[in-house]
């Protein structure tokens, strides 16, 4: 017998809203969505961020992005015929007017900023692991830096020094 007091409740509060636009909620009853992956492995810092040494190949690099957003934009009013009979049998042939307002949306832009974690300079690789500036190509490189910064030097007091 609650059964069907608990299906007439029912039909009476769903079908009876089907055709006003209206149609009631129950508390406590909610869908989600299963999470996906990425969200559940979301992390604040760098990606394999165990030890001390690892931190040192990850650095924080602000990015920015242009977004589209729903922004609203005014209302659009129009009327609806509404029929009176909403059940199967003989009833009054009453039609009645009803005003329907919609939100109206544009799209715009927005700039988004974020901090990501990419590998620091002289790391490379999928976890940053792999070195691409090495104690003894830096050496090598700062030497010949300076052998070129005397030669401007030497250039520039040639310059400076001839008869001009």
């Amino acid at each position: 017998l609650s059964y069907l007091y608990a299906l007439c409740v029912w039909m009476s509060l769903v079908c009876a809203s089907l055709g006003t636009g209206f149609i009631y909620h129950f508390p406590g009853i909610s869908l989600q969505r299963p999470r996906i992956k990425s969200e559940q492995s979301r992390t604040t810092g760098p990606p394999g961020s165990g030890s001390r040494n690892q931190l040192r190949n990850w650095c924080q690099h602000t990015v920015s992005r242009t977004v589209p957003c729903k922004v609203h934009n005014g209302t659009e009013t129009s009327v609806q015929r509404v029929l009176g009979c909403r059940w199967p049998g003989p009833c009054a042939k009453v039609i009645s007017y009803r005003t329907v307002i919609k939100p109206l949306f544009k799209i715009t832009y927005k700039q988004i900023t974020s901090l990501e974690w990419r590998c620091c300079p002289g790391f490379v690789g999928d976890e940053c692991h792999e070195e691409c500036l090495n104690c003894t190509s830096f050496n090598d490189m700062n030497s010949r830096i300076n052998a070129i910064e005397s030669k401007i030097r030497l250039l520039e007091e040639a310059r400076s020094t001839s008869p001009g």
